[in-house]
């Protein structure tokens, strides 16, 4: 079974999704992420969902390439780093103070664990966590490689001034935004403040449909006025009903 068919249930019913018997990821609602803190929470949530690729800039000032280090081991290090931080809005009542990093004496594999509640993070886990909140929050993962020695000097000279240059930019909540947006709009069904009560996964779901049933309409309108050449347009373009990754 594929992981996106173990949590798939639990995204499109906004319910919380049991990884086992120590980890439950908890499926906040619009309204409570706002209550909490959108840039907290987003800031939390990438804290699982980010690559190496996503520190090339910082890796590389230490002397680390990130093409060498897993978007595991970076996990990792941003896990222990953040342990001591509020992340009850997605892992409940479960301790991530205790947590160290840890040998598996069977598979050699660096985890991980805290030993008061002997609760484990290995690769598996990591993955199955990063791939369910990708999911709910509407997050694409991206890595990224180099082909030589010049782009990865040139790739890590772009990250190094987009990293300055979000150092100048206020953090601008765009959720609330959002959401009225789509209050507004004559394809959703519920008001702001009960759309504020939908689970993250539910409501990010109700955006891509939307988003995919305003494409198809306008595609719909190049055809019937001539403008769009029918046979040129994907064929997965042509059914809104299908499935919105």
């Amino acid at each position: 079974m594929e992981l996106r068919e173990m949590y798939e249930p639990s995204l499109m019913r906004g319910r919380d999704f049991k990884i086992n018997d120590k980890i439950t990821i908890h499926m906040p609602s619009v309204g409570d992420i706002i209550d909490y803190g959108e840039q907290k929470y987003f800031q939390l949530v990438y804290l699982f969902c980010s690559t190496s690729s996503d520190y090339k800039a910082q890796l590389d000032s230490v002397g680390v390439d990130w093409q060498k280090v897993s978007d595991f081991e970076m996990f990792r290090q941003l896990f222990i780093g953040n342990k001591n931080q509020d992340m009850s809005i997605l892992l409940g009542d479960m301790d991530t103070s205790g947590f160290m990093m840890a040998k598996d004496n069977i598979s050699g594999e660096i985890v991980l664990h805290n030993r008061f509640t002997d609760t484990r993070i290995d690769h598996v886990v990591y993955e199955t966590i990063s791939q369910y909140l990708c999911a709910a929050n509407g997050i694409e993962k991206h890595s990224e490689f180099a082909a030589d020695e010049p782009t990865r000097i040139a790739m890590i000279e772009e990250a190094r001034d987009n990293m300055e240059y979000q150092k100048t930019k206020h953090y601008e909540p765009h959720l609330a935004e959002l959401v009225l947006s789509m209050a507004c709009s004559s394809g959703f069904k519920a008001d702001y403040f009960k759309a504020m009560d939908y689970p993250m996964s539910v409501f990010m779901n109700h955006v891509r449909k939307i988003q995919q049933i305003k494409s198809y309409d306008n595609t719909m309108h190049g055809v019937y006025a001539g403008t769009v050449e029918l046979g040129k347009i994907p064929k997965a373009q042509l059914d809104w009903t299908s499935k919105v990754d």
